[in-house]
């Protein structure tokens, strides 16, 4: 189910139609399972897939009847006896034939992405321009029997396809720049990212960043902090949020909460780096005898140890766990051993 929804996803964009909104490419949770057969979503892909399916169906027996009708009459002459749009019909559904790897007929793993829609989207621009080049040449043959008697402006001087390419410019051209200006902006990007994705720990992640004095003027701890508190209601395995967490506690003089953050975020494999040299320098200072009390830098002490030893237990169990990895990789080696 939720494989088949992911398709139409993709076969909507390749109509310029894009359900889901943007910046959804590596949101985490953007696109909900489908579990139950009441799912809302299932109308929308039995609704996309029943209208491929009878027009497909219907146009082909049209065809077919027109081809036992025409195939005596077109031996005496050149041209193809099957219409040009039913075979750019056939060429649309020969390109969707690209989407193939998300249907989830084969368990490739996929992800919902404007780059795959690209070559379906090539057939659909070429069924599309073709309906309107026809509707088009038919309209200015119509107005080559008409003569205009003023200059006012009138649907024979202004044909309606015209008209359709002037407002599909102008909306395209609306589109293109409001996009282009929201990745310009890391800031209006994350929005753009939580209004589709509002479930992406990263894309919270990232804006509370933003928040906690990466731009001054938009400073708000508060804010920032309830976005990190998101990140851990939606995956609480996601270690990157401590420094996070750290960083906005040293603002908020909580100390205690920091030095625990900052821990956690030395224990992780992706903030590792950058919180050793905070770490380093935080301790540093706190245990500097010429600028703190004797009492203090004792508690200081105690309180490091208690770390330290949070962080030894984090490395014991890390190592048994690559032990434990490397014995079911190479069981006969460790049986020799």
């Amino acid at each position: 189910r939720s494989y088949a929804y992911v398709t139409v996803v993709h076969v909507l964009k390749a109509w310029d139609w894009d359900i889901i909104g943007f910046s959804h490419e590596y949101g985490v949770a953007c696109i909900l399972p489908i579990s139950t057969w009441t799912d809302v979503r299932l109308v929308v892909t039995a609704v996309v897939w029943g209208f491929y399916a009878v027009v497909t169906v219907v146009w082909t027996r049209y065809t077919w009847r027109q081809y036992k009708r025409r195939s005596l009459r077109a031996k005496n002459r050149n041209g193809s006896i099957i219409p040009t749009g039913y075979l750019l019909w056939i060429l649309h559904l020969s390109w969707m034939v690209t989407l193939f790897p998300i249907t989830g007929i084969v368990k490739v793993g996929t992800f919902v992405s404007d780059r795959i829609a690209v070559p379906a989207s090539v057939g659909t621009t070429i069924f599309l321009a073709h309906a309107l080049a026809h509707w088009w040449l038919k309209d200015v043959a119509s107005r080559r029997n008409q003569r205009p008697n003023n200059l006012m402006w009138s649907p024979s001087r202004w044909s309606y396809p015209e008209v359709a390419v002037f407002i599909l410019f102008v909306f395209s051209w609306h589109r293109v720049h409001r996009r282009t200006t929201e990745w310009l902006g890391p800031v209006s990007l994350l929005e753009s990212s939580l209004k589709t994705c509002p479930h992406s720990a990263k894309s919270h992640l990232e804006y509370s960043k933003t928040l906690s004095g990466l731009f001054p003027e938009r400073t708000d701890l508060a804010k920032a902090r309830w976005h990190l508190e998101q990140v851990e209601a939606i995956h609480p395995g996601y270690c990157d949020v401590h420094q996070q967490f750290a960083h906005i506690a040293i603002q908020e003089h909580r100390r205690t909460e920091f030095e625990e953050r900052l821990t956690q975020a030395l224990i992780c494999p992706f903030t590792m780096g950058s919180a050793m040299a905070t770490w380093k320098n935080y301790w540093t200072m706190v245990l500097d005898p010429t600028q703190n009390a004797p009492a203090a830098v004792t508690a200081a002490q105690t309180r490091q140890a208690k770390y330290l030893k949070i962080i030894d237990a984090a490395i014991a169990a890390e190592d048994a766990q690559q032990q434990d990895v490397e014995k079911s990789a190479s069981p006969l080696i460790w049986k020799t051993t």
